[in-house]
């Protein structure tokens, strides 16, 4: 992808660029991919005749509605009472090793405390059995009443390494939920994107050598009580579908710097970077995750451009991951083209007793301000 500030330009086009930088990180999260498309369901036929099975227990709600509707009349309602697990539709597919779905979900009450309920699964059996590839799932714990949001790359054999999002699924609103799975005993991935927002990605993980067959949407286990609507679902055996209309606006966290230079987030560091960079700091272009951890290292270095050009970077990382430039209660991209003109025209460091240290330090103080109003 061209990146978003070129290097080459002059100070005003840069400022310019990135006073427009959310109007571009917007219209990158909703673009639709064209794709290959496995199997879709918008619910219009008004029943769930697209689907092979439909799967009830215990008194629970499997139905198309009015009520359930994101657009334009039909959705799909799922609701479990507690008793029994199952409550959801099924499709089976042609044998694909890599698939992406996409579905807008509306939770509509808390979840209750107990294990994960899967909401979402792509398997290669259709009953219950553990061949389970790739899982969505929502868990209420005793101590935390928010709503998880975890995944599970899965072989379907041993202990199952569910992984937590930290994220907390929003209640009584409309939401883009997409996913990938690919299948492999080593390198498997998964990937899950919440609004476009990428949220987990979790590689070099074992999902078995079965592909994936079937396709499960509603809850899938286990028996704790819940309530969804769902539509809009779509599945590529080729490329990401994306939300395919604008999500709504979510405020999504910035991160600090020691957030974005650890291992655990080196794979979404690098998609923000691979998604929308190289990135033009003024005096130096990043264009690899190494370059990126380099320059954040230098947070707490005695010259004051080397501080003020970590929190620049982390800033646009935080808003090209989607964090609002707003956050503080005004908006930091106008910072954040100041402190890319500084370092531009201040080819030499910015020791002690330089003249433009203060106002170094002050962009750099507003940049480290916004980089932790998420914390």
């Amino acid at each position: 992808m061209r990146a978003l500030i070129e290097p080459g330009r002059s100070r005003v086009q840069r400022v310019m660029i990135l006073l427009g930088f959310m109007a571009v990180v917007s219209s990158l999260l909703t673009v639709a991919v064209q794709a290959s498309d496995i199997f879709s369901d918008d619910f219009e036929t008004g029943d769930l005749s697209q689907w092979d099975t439909v799967l009830a227990e215990g008194g629970n709600t499997v139905e198309v509605s009015l009520e359930a509707a994101h657009n334009p009349v039909w959705g799909l309602h799922i609701k479990t009472l507690g008793v029994e697990d199952d409550a959801r539709v099924g499709k089976e597919i042609d044998p694909t090793n890599q698939l992406y779905t996409r579905v807008w979900v509306n939770l509509l009450s808390h979840v209750t405390t107990g294990y994960h309920q899967q909401f979402q699964v792509l398997a290669s059996h259709q009953d219950d059995s553990n061949a389970k590839i790739g899982l969505v799932a929502i868990r209420r714990s005793s101590d935390d009443n928010a709503n998880n949001l975890f995944t599970l790359p899965y072989p379907g054999t041993g202990t199952q390494p569910w992984s937590d999002t930290g994220f907390d699924f929003p209640l009584g609103e409309w939401h883009c939920l997409e996913m990938y799975v690919s299948v492999h005993p080593v390198a498997g991935e998964l990937k899950v994107w919440f609004d476009g927002n990428l949220v987990t990605y979790l590689s070099s993980v074992d999902t078995g050598t079965s592909p994936i067959t079937h396709i499960r949407l509603g809850a899938d286990g286990t028996e704790v009580e819940a309530e969804y609507y769902f539509d809009d679902f779509a599945s590529s055996d080729s490329n990401r579908i994306a939300c395919g209309s604008a999500p709504p606006v979510v405020l999504v966290d910035a991160r600090t710097i020691g957030y974005w230079k650890v291992a655990p987030h080196e794979a979404i560091a690098t998609e923000v970077l691979t998604n929308n960079g190289p990135f033009d700091l003024g005096d130096t272009v990043v264009t690899t995750y190494a370059q990126l951890v380099a320059i954040l290292e230098e947070a707490n270095a005695v010259d004051m451009k080397d501080q003020l050009r970590a929190q620049l970077l982390a800033a646009i990382l935080n808003i090209a991951n989607g964090a609002h430039p707003s956050a503080l209660g005004y908006d930091i991209t106008p910072i954040i083209s100041s402190a890319i003109t500084f370092l531009d025209e201040h080819p030499g460091g910015v020791p002690a007793a330089h003249p433009d240290r203060p106002l170094a330090e002050a962009l750099k103080d507003a940049l480290d301000a916004y980089n932790n109003s998420g914390e």
